[in-house]
């Protein structure tokens, strides 16, 4: 991507924006929109989050909200945010920040009037762009300049702003990820130092980065340089393998299949320990039930890709769980299973049409058994066995 549209964005007309803007200076303070809305409307990218920096401290800014008739929620007022809610348009407004110390994993931080100091502590410097209530740009840090060069580049020193957030190293590949860019060497080096940092990240903020990173439109090439580095040691316990990726997306695109991460994820796990390393990450992201569930149904071996296993999975499993199945088997043999899928995207689930009180049994384990063995014969005719077939039988 390269920027397109450098017009006032669409958003920074909107009158509650606007009036939130009046509200602050008002008020003595200053609010800029900053960040991803300020890159993505340089890139011609619509849509997306506004996020807001301000001057005004948060207890002053709850004041200031309630003040003017809106709500206000301190979803993150120990680091500064507050959650503005007005009729129709919800934004996080975080008071401008330094750092004052940080380990790592957590920044001890003071609040500033000034936005040079803001955007320094930030990561990017394509995410240290702030734009004021009339559309002018602030860039402190030749960000809009590396947007044209497509040049994904840490403020400062890459190492001093990984040493300080070991996230950062993610949020790196994620961003290469959903922007179609080449890594910078400077940049990979860095990340590979500090690779060992990641062990120390919560699981949650692993998923969070890792999620988007392998649902974005373009993972093969940040995944290939992930890989390069040895950071899928540190994530999932061994090497990816690539090629089985690559197929996959290939097929997500000329068969129009839904997206998803966590399949992206399977495809690329060495058979050998798949299902232990399904387990190992569900547990160290923090994965939810529903997630977990499916990385272990995917990472289950299978005898045979055959029109009668697909069926039955489609009895048992969510469609579009079986969909994804196809696709990782299409993946890791490296063919295409056009057949396969279109049968598992198209096929009708049919209804058993045997219930227990059919039998005229007394409860207990022998009525159970009885319907297993009815119910393995309704298999076996392709489920074409009527009712009436299937009782006399």
């Amino acid at each position: 991507m390269s920027p397109k549209n450098k017009s006032i964005p669409d958003w920074l007309s909107d009158d509650l924006l606007q009036q939130f803007f009046t509200a602050v200076r008002h008020a003595g303070g200053e609010a800029r929109a900053v960040g991803g809305c300020v890159r993505d409307h340089l890139l011609g990218i619509k849509g997306g989050d506004v996020d807001l920096a301000s001057t005004t401290p948060p207890e002053k800014m709850m004041e200031l909200v309630e003040a003017n008739g809106w709500k206000a929620k301190p979803t993150g007022i120990a680091h500064g945010t507050v959650t503005v809610i007005m009729p129709g348009r919800v934004m996080e407004v975080t008071t401008l920040r330094r750092d004052v110390e940080t380990d790592g994993r957590h920044a001890k931080v003071e609040y500033t009037d000034r936005f040079e100091e803001d955007a320094a502590r930030r990561d990017f410097t394509i995410n240290a762009l702030y734009m004021d209530a009339g559309g002018k740009i602030y860039d402190f840090h030749d960000g809009k300049k590396d947007l044209k060069a497509q040049n994904l580049r840490f403020i400062g020193d890459a190492h001093a702003r990984i040493g300080e957030d070991g996230l950062r190293i993610l949020r790196y590949f994620r961003f290469l990820s959903q922007l179609g860019w080449k890594a910078e060497p400077n940049a990979r080096a860095a990340c590979k130092a500090h690779k060992a940092m990641l062990d120390d990240l919560s699981g949650e903020r692993i998923q969070q980065e890792m999620k988007k990173c392998l649902g974005a439109a373009r993972p093969a090439y940040a995944c290939e340089q992930m890989d390069k580095i040895d950071l899928p040691e540190h994530l999932t316990g061994s090497h990816w393998e690539l090629g089985a990726l690559k197929f996959l997306l290939q097929q997500e695109l000329s068969q129009k299949t839904p997206t998803q991460p966590w399949l992206r994820l399977a495809v690329m796990l060495p058979d050998e320990g798949r299902e232990m390393a399904a387990k190992h990450i569900a547990e160290r992201w923090k994965l939810s039930r529903a997630d977990s569930d499916l990385l272990q149904y995917l990472c289950t071996p299978f005898a045979a890709l055959t029109a009668k296993d697909i069926k039955e999975w489609l009895r048992a499993a969510p469609h579009d769980w079986v969909i994804w199945r196809v696709l990782f088997h299409a993946a890791r043999a490296r063919q295409e299973h056009t057949e396969e899928l279109t049968l598992a995207c198209t096929w009708q689930v049919p209804v058993f049409p045997i219930v227990a009180k059919d039998l005229n049994m007394a409860e207990g384990p022998e009525i159970g058994k009885k319907m297993r063995t009815i119910e393995q014969r309704w298999v076996e005719s392709d489920y074409t066995l009527s009712k009436e077939e299937l009782l006399q039988g």
